[in-house]
């Protein structure tokens, strides 16, 4: 008899001590080099057909669209975020910042746009972040702690590519020059102006990085790809000589 045991959520107790309360088992990479949490977390998948689309809709002589997904508006990144698409603005780039999640503070500049947190299991919720990726350029992410940002894997579904601070697992959730790009946690608002405006004054790189992202999202980031990592130890157990009583 095989007994399948789900690993979900925790303090860093039970599977001590391999993971602790400040590495809790979900970020421990127990099978293969992927933790247990990373892959995307979304109700429906953009189809291969539909990422066609939604990557030829992008314009890349309007508006440049960074998204940033995070509940913590300090601890990920939004003042670092802010002064990216501020920077662009003074290189006569027009930008506009979306933030998901984060309760914006005062005095942001009007290119700065909150749209609250937004709930998965609600169509209505979950059709307006639907809309928000697809209609993004980048995910951007300069997070100053963080143990794997799923929002990262997610904007890989949608064919966005990421940036991101090199910190935690965010590292293994952003595959270099796949799925977008890392810099350091000092890194200078313009080095990621300087990787934006490279690609977008790039149509064609640009559109190959966001074809890459959606690949490597379903060669390495989803959960069904976590499931074979997780079936293939049970199956080698499963064996007739394994199942068989002493």
């Amino acid at each position: 008899m095989i007994y399948p045991t789900i690993l979900c959520g925790g303090s860093g107790t039970r599977l001590w001590s391999l993971s602790r309360k400040s590495y809790p088992k979900q970020f421990v990479p127990l099978l293969g080099h992927k933790t247990l949490f990373q892959g995307a977390n979304l109700r429906e998948l953009p189809t291969a057909e539909a990422v066609e689309a939604i990557i030829a809709a992008r314009r890349l002589d309007g508006p440049i669209r960074l998204i940033m997904v995070g509940g913590d508006w300090v601890r990920k990144g939004g003042p670092q975020a802010v002064a990216v698409a501020h920077t662009l603005q003074d290189r006569g780039i027009p930008v506009e910042l979306h933030v998901v999640g984060a309760k914006l503070p005062e005095g942001l500049p009007d290119y700065v746009i909150g749209h609250g947190y937004v709930r998965k299991d609600d169509p209505k919720s979950w059709a307006r972040f639907r809309a928000l990726m697809e209609q993004a350029h980048f995910s951007i992410l300069p997070t100053r702690a963080d143990c794997c940002a799923v929002v990262l894997a997610e904007a890989a579904a949608f064919a966005v590519p990421a940036l991101a601070t090199r910190v935690g697992g965010d590292e293994a959730a952003v595959l270099e020059g796949e799925t977008g790009y890392l810099f350091a946690l000092d890194a200078d608002p313009g080095d990621y102006c300087d990787k934006i405006e490279a690609l977008i004054t790039a149509p064609e790189a640009y559109a190959a990085l966001c074809h890459s992202a959606y690949r490597a999202f379903h060669a390495e980031l989803i959960w069904a790809k976590a499931g074979e990592q997780s079936a293939q130890p049970i199956r080698g157990l499963s064996t007739p000589q394994n199942l068989a009583r002493p």
